[in-house]
């Protein structure tokens, strides 16, 4: 039986409590989804490719002049990686924003285990114990992938502007090829 609000007959279980229900699989590819939001693409444009690499370099540029601890900067960049293939894959690539939260979460607590690990290795006394520093995480981690996130769609939000500039100045004879 059909659901009266879901068009595209996406099943009830793989439709984003997040965002409206007539959201189309076949979106998979593109930057701008049907209902507005911007998300990682599956298959990168030399456009986007551009655009992540400015990103970082302006990213990269603020951290230096904030003088941010190299450690503190790969883990950064590490999370919105993360996230970034996390919006292209997970759920098919048509919840974002949930992609990123689960995303964010995830790194957090891995982070979380990887430093504690650390810290037990290399025999230092320390006065926290683990625990804490998860339950910090869990909370921590929906927040910071949303951040991540919102960096990400905000990056291919601006692709996308730049983009309908550029279709807007060209005349039909640019497009023809014709330069007479």
């Amino acid at each position: 039986m059909q659901e009266t609000n879901n068009p595209n007959n996406v099943p009830s279980e793989d439709r984003d409590v997040f965002a409206p229900s007539d959201v189309n699989a076949s979106y998979q590819g593109a930057i701008r989804r049907p209902d507005g939001t911007y998300a990682m693409p599956q298959r990168f444009t030399l456009r986007v490719i551009f655009a992540i690499t400015s990103g970082s370099a302006l990213l990269f540029g603020a951290f230096s002049a904030l003088q941010a601890p190299v450690l503190f900067v790969l883990w950064f960049y590490g999370l919105l990686m993360f996230v970034a293939v996390a919006q292209s894959f997970l759920f098919r690539g048509i919840r974002p924003r949930a992609s990123s939260i689960i995303a964010g979460t995830l790194y957090v607590v891995a982070s979380c285990l990887i430093a504690i690990a650390v810290v037990i290795a290399s025999n230092v006394p320390y006065r926290l114990s683990g625990m804490p520093c998860i339950c910090a995480a869990v909370f921590f981690g929906p927040a910071a992938g949303y951040v991540a996130g919102l960096l990400v769609a905000s990056l291919l939000a601006v692709v996308d502007i730049g983009e309908r500039i550029v279709k807007r100045r060209r005349s039909p004879s640019d497009v023809d090829g014709n330069t007479d």
